[in-house]
């Protein structure tokens, strides 16, 4: 239930964040690398891909996907709308609206990985530093741990800090980041992660 209420929250910030400004300043894309240490769990590291997307009120939405040895993460609703995607796809009740049913699954799946993991505050400090406190309460990680073999699956969340450093006239970024997880069932560890990102200005949409 809490997680539901953090969600339906998350959602509502995102809507006010469009609201207030719609237009898409940049578009930054790019890798991480990072190490976590979650109570309960051998610590590990980690890399994936990162995508930010800031609006011109200097407001940004954050997706990422991460990996590991026995470890995946990734945006909660994009993993739960490629279920339901999926499970509607394939459902068989009726034959003569096949169609249909793939056509609803594969829009219901596009419209789940739509939505971010995280919602971040960009502060410019000059044209080469900046930092981007965020709140990333829709996460999903899929998580064991070799010395009990037990595999978990589990909504969460984690609170953070990133420091942007920017070269070749904002073209390119290298961001030091620390964060701390939590997880929403009490089962799963929590405790801090930090790591490095490196980014590229892909586009500014208008």
């Amino acid at each position: 239930m809490n997680g539901i209420k953090t969600c339906l929250l998350f959602l509502i910030l995102i809507n006010s964040g469009l609201q207030a400004q719609s237009q898409v300043d940049k578009v930054y894309a790019g890798i991480n690398y990072g190490r976590f240490n979650l109570s309960g769990y051998t610590p590990r590291n980690y890399g994936g891909l990162n995508l930010d997307i800031q609006l011109e009120s200097n407001l940004g939405f954050h997706y990422n996907i991460s990996f590991a040895r026995d470890y995946f993460h990734m945006p909660a609703v994009g993993a739960l709308g490629f279920q339901l995607g999926a499970h509607i796809a394939s459902s068989k009740k009726s034959t003569d609206t096949t169609n249909d049913k793939i056509g609803l699954g594969i829009f219901i799946a596009i419209l789940g990985m739509l939505i971010p993991e995280g919602i971040y505050y960009n502060f410019q400090v000059n044209d080469w530093l900046s930092f981007a406190p965020y709140l990333n309460p829709l996460q999903m990680d899929f998580i064991s741990n070799k010395s009990t073999e037990e595999n978990r699956r589990s909504f969460g969340g984690a609170l953070g800090i990133r420091t942007h450093l920017y070269f070749s006239d904002k073209k390119f970024r290298i961001s030091p980041y620390a964060e701390y997880k939590i997880h929403y069932d009490e089962k799963l560890g929590k405790g801090p992660a930090f790591g490095l990102c490196f980014s590229m200005y892909v586009f500014k949409l208008i």
